[in-house]
């Protein structure tokens, strides 16, 4: 599995890649091969090496991805996650999303009748885009600031959205991430996760992820969390697996 946890563990995967020689890659497993090749082009392997090399933090990285951001706002995965979003809203909805970058789901859950809508992420430049971009539309968002591994804002929420999120959050920091998730949900509140599942890309551009994001381990994180749990891919060669996560109202078992 092509997965990482450190910045010394993806060096050594790149160089065994890039170091292969004609005969070794022959050798490998063409999946794996195309899995790499696919999954990341080379202008953003390019870029994270740097950026690893340079010692970036992981916010800095973000906010260079600013103009990124705002060139894919409106491409189809982010139209097709919001309209399954938009399912889940209700003028008595209050919503918050962890890691919405420039605010587009953020917008959107405003418009559809949401009565208090939070985003956060850890790219001081994309939340100044948010902030921006709502105060020249006239909506009421809440943004914030929030770094890695640090309390949400406080709740309760009807809704907690994690769309491609999960992806560049370090495996360990899976579960306490979900805790804290778990902690600001109203007992029968849902949560919608999304991330890239297979290396199929359209014309939502490429993805910088950094690590590889497992459904079943996710899902048995959030059973024993209290959550019942619906999931399926999704999307022309199901590049992207999607879940639903309903949070068990008190007194109701936590079965299986």
């Amino acid at each position: 599995d092509w997965c990482w946890d450190t910045p010394a563990a993806f060096m050594r995967l790149l160089e065994q890649f890039v170091n292969s020689s004609p005969e070794e890659a022959a050798a490998a497993s063409a999946l794996s091969r195309e899995w790499v090749t696919s999954r990341f082009e080379m202008k953003s392997v390019a870029r994270r090496v740097a950026d690893l090399i340079q010692g970036q933090s992981k916010a800095e990285f973000y906010d260079g991805m600013l103009e990124h951001f705002v060139q894919q706002r409106d491409n189809s995965r982010q139209v097709a996650q919001g309209e399954w979003l938009c399912q889940y809203i209700h003028p008595f909805t209050r919503m918050l999303e962890v890691g919405c970058a420039i605010g587009r789901q953020c917008e959107l859950a405003k418009r559809a009748g949401a009565v208090r809508v939070v985003g956060v992420d850890l790219s001081r430049a994309a939340i100044f885009h948010a902030i921006t971009s709502a105060q020249q539309q006239g909506l009421e968002l809440e943004y914030g600031l929030v770094p890695e591994k640090a309390d949400l804002p406080p709740g309760p929420y009807d809704l907690v959205v994690l769309f491609d999120t999960l992806e560049h959050v370090s495996p360990q920091e899976w579960f306490p991430l979900l805790q804290r998730v778990t902690a600001v949900l109203e007992p029968g509140g849902t949560l919608l996760v999304a991330f890239p599942y297979t290396s199929q890309v359209h014309d939502s551009g490429f993805q910088v992820e950094e690590y590889v994001v497992y459904p079943k381990i996710i899902r048995q994180m959030l059973q024993s969390l209290g959550f019942e749990v619906a999931m399926s891919p999704f999307g022309e060669g199901a590049e992207e697996f999607r879940m639903e996560a309903g949070k068990r109202c008190r007194g109701m078992p936590n079965e299986g």
